[in-house]
């Protein structure tokens, strides 16, 4: 005799509404038909629909024996990991080649902690920098800070810093060893000197010919001494004026320069001098 209450799949059953499971008449399975009384059994016969089996590796899905079977594809897919390049369906897998140097998994970074990097198919976390590459470490000295290999600044020698040596004779300076050092070049400089000309990078210095006659130093000048010059090179000083000269004085004739002084001439006579309306003659 059968039950009148709603049977599990593979309870015996009269009728398929005796095999509804109270409401409950699937197992989720798309390759699989509702609960049905099969024979006086309450069963889920296969059948033989298409689906999909989740694999990106097959084509042509269907139910086959209550199981959803693809065909294996050959072509590119995705194996969801990053250190994989060039996945392709080998049979049923996605398969990738591995590869090295691709960022991966943690990208954030710092000075001394670059981010995650491939290698041979492997995500390598951390990535700390070699010991001895530059950082700024805040003391706001150029190649004072170096990495210590496990992720810190650290105030000690360091090499690969980008610097500024302040030679204008050199580029592409660096840090090396704690020292800011850059390669020679050739060109125009200026060696900061007045009194040479045609400057040129020689080597690693800034190198000019002498020069004679530019105006050097102390540019001013008076009656007996004039603006600083060059000659051979250097800047001489004082450049006393030879020849006459005015005392500001009229009663003296033949004022005359004398080791950048205006000396007075001769006393004479006969010159206006004085003030006032009515201004004396000089007295010899």
């Amino acid at each position: 005799m059968f039950s009148s209450q709603p049977a599990f799949a593979g309870g015996l059953c009269l009728f398929n509404s005796d095999c509804t499971n109270n409401g409950q008449n699937s197992d989720g399975n798309p390759c699989t038909n509702v609960v049905q009384c099969v024979a006086g059994v309450c069963a889920q016969p296969p059948n033989t629909n298409s689906c999909n089996d989740g694999n990106q590796c097959t084509n042509g899905d269907s139910c086959f024996l209550g199981s959803c079977v693809g065909a294996p594809r050959t072509g590119s897919c995705n194996d969801g990991a990053e250190c994989t390049t060039g996945d392709i369906c080998v049979g049923f897998a996605c398969v990738g080649a591995p590869n090295t140097g691709n960022q991966c998994g943690d990208l954030t970074s710092t000075q001394c902690n670059g981010p995650d990097l491939c290698a041979v198919g492997f995500c390598v976390n951390p990535n700390f920098q070699a010991p001895g590459v530059s950082c700024d470490n805040g003391d706001s000295q150029t190649c004072t800070g170096a990495c210590n290999g496990i992720g810190s600044c650290v105030t000690a020698p360091g090499t690969g810093e980008n610097c500024n040596d302040s030679n204008q004779c050199t580029v592409g300076d660096i840090c090396a060893a704690g020292l800011c050092v850059g390669a020679p070049t050739i060109g125009s400089c200026d060696d900061g000197l007045e009194c040479t000309t045609g400057d040129v990078c020689l080597g690693i210095v800034c190198t000019g010919l002498p020069n004679t006659g530019n105006q050097c130093g102390d540019l001013t000048s008076t009656q007996c001494n004039g603006p600083d010059l060059c000659a051979a090179g250097l800047c001489v000083n004082p450049n006393f004026i030879s020849g006459s000269c005015d005392d500001s004085n009229a009663c003296t004739n033949g004022d005359v320069c004398t080791l950048g002084q205006c000396t007075p001439g001769l006393p004479t006579s006969g010159n206006t001098c004085g003030d006032g309306p009515n201004p004396n003659g000089c007295s010899g």
